[in-house]
């Protein structure tokens, strides 16, 4: 190994990569089966029930919108002035 200079600074260490969470040893992972037909039917019925309007009041909410005339009129602008500047 060659020796450094004492003008030369030392060279960071490496950091050690960050740990993953761990479950604890005596703590299986879980394990998922493949539900048959009655029971994935149960389980859509269930989810179905407990499903209410205020679950879907979350993805039904009207959000802001440009009208679409507005959208391509800035967008020939943009083109007309792509070309402008090209020419």
């Amino acid at each position: 190994m060659a020796k450094r200079k004492k003008d030369q600074p030392k060279k960071p260490k490496k950091q050690p990569p960050a740990k993953k969470a761990s479950r604890p040893k005596n703590q299986k992972k879980p394990k998922f089966k493949e539900l048959t037909g009655e029971e994935l039917k149960a389980a859509y019925a269930k989810a179905r029930k407990e499903f209410t309007a205020a679950d879907l009041q979350k993805y039904t909410v009207d959000e802001p919108m440009v009208p679409f005339e507005d959208v391509i009129k800035e967008l020939e602008e943009f083109v007309k002035r792509q070309k402008r500047k090209r020419a």
